[in-house]
């Protein structure tokens, strides 16, 4: 019990919100961004070995490469 809220009846159960409605951006491929190449915005390998942020570059060039698993599985989207 919540230290100054009201003591409840035994077996009485506590209100829920009502269900929020659909939105359009619960759907997990609605992060897609359409990108025919997204390979052609990639930075060169001389601007990456320079990149003082090269360890996290690095990172989401190999995420880059992820083989999806199932269909909202945005890991090579995301990191493009």
């Amino acid at each position: 019990m919540v230290a100054g809220a009201a003591p409840r009846p035994s077996g009485a159960v506590a209100a829920l919100p009502a269900p929020a409605l659909p939105d359009s951006l619960d759907d997990p491929l609605s992060e897609r961004l359409p990108v025919d190449d997204p390979r052609s915005r990639w930075p060169g390998e001389e601007v990456v070995r320079s990149a003082p942020d090269r360890p996290a570059i690095l990172r989401l060039l190999e995420a880059a490469e992820h083989v999806k698993q199932w269909e909202g599985d945005l890991v090579r989207e995301r990191a493009g």
